[in-house]
């Protein structure tokens, strides 16, 4: 499948920035162990400013959430500390986690490669890695989830630091509708997701009319022309 079409804004429009956090220790190639206890690199910390300053100067957020995730929360106060009254709420919007089984163990992107390609090319929507993961279903429909979420707001623009995962997901998912979620539709998604890469610190500008239909959308990455940032193969 091609890549989204992008797209400006027009008329009176809802709007959600997705964000996605600042280079990781993993993103980086480090060893780590938990996804949700991985930090940010100084890389990360120059790009949560290069985000906050672009924030400041286009357009001011109604609404800031984030992931649970440490690096989503690392990246988000430099935005927070410029945009001080404005409300902010953790959200469901973490990285999809299916491989629990080796969270525990330190390694490396290169080193869990051979199990991301072994997961991938399975292509079993319900499957669970261990008790500490979830299947490609929960997964979708945790991302569904932020549209009843964005749906049930008034506030706009909303500024969601999240995952490149997620994001890819929420893109697929508003292209595509509700799925029966078959092994078809999850290597839809894969495809989708490696034909539209998100680099670090990259911002997803979502625009939708009144019925949260007719949505489109345009990746800003202008304001990390100065910094090297390259999407984790995950």
């Amino acid at each position: 499948m091609g890549k989204l079409n992008n797209g400006g804004s027009s008329g009176d429009m809802s709007t959600i920035l997705l964000i996605r956090h600042g280079e990781s220790q993993t993103n980086a190639g480090l060893a780590s162990l938990r996804p949700e206890t991985v930090e940010i690199t100084e890389q990360g910390w120059q790009q949560a400013e290069a985000i906050a300053r672009y924030l400041y100067d286009v357009t001011h957020p109604d609404f800031i959430v984030t992931s649970s995730f440490r690096r989503t929360k690392q990246t988000a106060p430099p935005t927070l500390v410029l945009f001080p009254y404005v409300l902010r709420d953790v959200w469901d919007v973490h990285e999809f986690t299916y491989l629990g089984s080796q969270h525990d163990t330190l390694s490396t992107i290169k080193e869990r490669l051979l199990l991301v390609r072994s997961y991938w090319e399975q292509y079993r929507p319900s499957a669970v890695d261990s008790p500490d993961s979830e299947s490609f279903i929960s997964f979708i429909m945790r991302v569904k989830h932020l549209l009843f979420r964005l749906k049930g707001t008034s506030y706009t623009p909303i500024a969601v630091f999240s995952h490149e995962q997620f994001i890819c997901a929420f893109l697929w998912l508003l292209r595509r509708g509700w799925l029966n979620l078959s092994q078809n539709d999850m290597k839809d998604y894969r495809e989708f997701f490696h034909g539209n890469r998100i680099p670090n610190g990259g911002i997803v500008r979502v625009q939708f009319d009144d019925g949260y239909a007719g949505q489109q959308h345009e990746v800003i990455i202008s304001h990390l022309k100065d910094l090297v940032s390259i999407p984790a193969l995950q």
